[in-house]
């Protein structure tokens, strides 16, 4: 792979580094590769470095001679990927460096995600602690796992883990954004006993498979309020409705692939009449083609089909399933007071899978004030809808709460503006960032969360250029150096 020079790109060394991450698999939970490679980088500059129990990677970088006494600051991201293919495209994400081109000035991976969420953050966070000539205070790197599944790195810390009291979280994925403040979270697990019963040939019976793809899906807290279609829920709704015309018995339903993502693809394998195959797919047709007049211009393009396929058995209370799942609120509950713009309660019902005896769904509930009141809230209204599933919470992880006046936004929007010209803005998003979690562990920390312009995160059109790249890195060396300066 090609390796860039200063000339080509300020940004070298962590585009670089960057591409040399893409080859090492690590899928959220997978992580272990990865974090021993990174600690034997850093020993290798001359850096300590330890690996914890879940595999995150605490490194310690010496003052740079004359900035012994500037307070460290410590540089965050996370070493785990979100591992998408395009549909049809089975790739072996543990074992397979993921097929990284460049072209035209931006890297993308060739039908998978990139990781670029948040591979760039913990390459440019090893560039400056690495390269030559950089004026730096103390720098602490802290490289968490599991951040885009359950954060069980950051949330296996513990108080008095960090050393600093300055942090640039370098997870943020929208340039010339500074964000000060984020929303909680917490899992709510639906599960529901399928009762199952058998058919055979001589029942007279056709399988058939109905499928929705290509909607835009998209982050389950950025592009929640964009109402996008929730595939879903979309083919239980198809499912009930075409029950309501035909003799429909359901087989399996499944659909979605990460509880933070919105699904863009789910089927429904069903069993009617033989003779009512033509019926069945007219019925489907005409719904796809009123749902996408109906739709968002981001789902304009979604694709209803339906083939005929194998099936053995079928849900004898599938009206339970269809019903839970269209019984969860899904989407925004409510927009924020305190932030123009912003939601303030929402989920999204991320997966869903029928197996033999049971199904299981996974649901991301997001709030950026009272997260127990919310998921309390929508519980609620899960069983006044009729819902049946049980439903079980885990993982809470409560909203990142702006400090009135932080001196390292301003570091941060300061440098922004003498890299780029133009202005920083700061402000809370309705999304997890680890800092969630940290401003707990360390009381008083002056935190805030930046970084280059990387599109279609989570699926397999992610990609960033060498550009927003060059801006990225010039900002965070900017910000290194000028508090260093400012505080030696």
């Amino acid at each position: 792979m090609k390796e860039f020079t200063e000339k080509e790109h300020p940004s070298a060394a962590a585009i670089n580094l960057f591409l040399k991450l893409t080859q090492i698999p690590r899928p959220s939970g997978h992580e272990a590769e990865v974090a021993g490679k990174i600690a034997e980088f850093a020993r290798k500059h001359g850096m300590e470095a330890t690996v914890d129990s879940t595999n995150n990677v605490h490194i310690f970088r010496e003052a740079a001679p004359g900035y012994e006494n500037v307070p460290s600051i410590c540089l965050q991201g996370h070493t785990d990927i979100v591992a998408v293919a395009r549909e049809g495209f089975d790739f072996d994400f543990l074992h397979t460096p993921l097929p990284v081109r460049i072209e035209n000035g931006v890297i993308f991976s060739d039908g998978t995600s990139l990781g670029a969420d948040d591979g760039i953050g913990v390459a440019a966070a090893l560039a400056a602690a690495t390269v030559p000539g950089l004026i730096h205070g103390p720098l602490e790197l802290l490289f968490t796992t599991g951040e885009e599944t359950t954060m069980e790195g950051a949330s296996a810390l513990k108080p008095g883990c960090l050393k600093s009291k300055y942090l640039l979280n370098l997870d943020n994925e929208t340039e010339g954004l500074a964000v000060v403040g984020c929303a909680g979270g917490i899992n709510a697990d639906l599960r529901l006993n399928l009762r199952r019963a058998s058919v055979s040939q001589a029942d007279g019976l056709a399988a058939v498979k109905v499928r929705i793809s290509g909607l835009k899906g998209g982050h389950s807290g950025e592009d929640i309020d964009k109402k996008r279609i929730n595939a879903v829920r979309c083919i239980a709704g198809l499912v009930r409705s075409l029950s309501e015309k035909f003799d429909v018995k359901l087989s399996d339903l499944s659909g979605g692939k990460f509880k933070n993502a919105i699904p863009s693809s789910a089927e429904a394998v069903l069993l009617i009449k033989g003779a009512d195959f033509a019926g069945v797919a007219d019925f489907i047709r005409e719904s796809g083609e009123r749902i996408r007049a109906g739709a968002s211009e981001d789902d304009r393009n979604a694709v209803f089909e339906v083939g005929r396929t194998e099936a053995d058995s079928y849900i004898e209370n599938a009206d339970e399933l269809t019903g839970s799942i269209l019984a969860w609120p899904d989407g925004v509950l409510r927009m924020s007071v305190k932030y123009q713009g912003l939601p303030e309660d929402s989920s999204n019902l991320g997966v869903l899978r029928s197996h033999d005896s049971y199904a299981e769904g996974s649901i991301l509930i997001r709030s950026n004030t009272h997260l127990d009141e919310a998921a309390a809230e929508m519980k609620e209204i899960f069983k006044k809808n009729g819902g049946t599933a049980e439903v079980t919470l885990s993982g809470a992880y409560y909203p990142w709460v702006p400090i009135a006046s932080s001196p390292l936004t301003a570091a941060v929007q300061s440098s922004f503006r003498k890299v780029t010209g133009r202005d920083m803005r700061a402000a809370v998003i309705h999304a997890g960032v680890e800092c969630a979690l940290l401003t707990r562990i360390v009381p008083d920390l002056d935190a805030v969360s930046f970084g280059p312009d990387a599109l279609d995160i989570h699926s397999e059109h992610e990609r960033i250029s060498l550009e927003t790249i060059d801006r990225f890195w010039l900002t965070l060396k900017d910000v290194i150096e000028t508090f260093a300066e400012a505080n030696k």
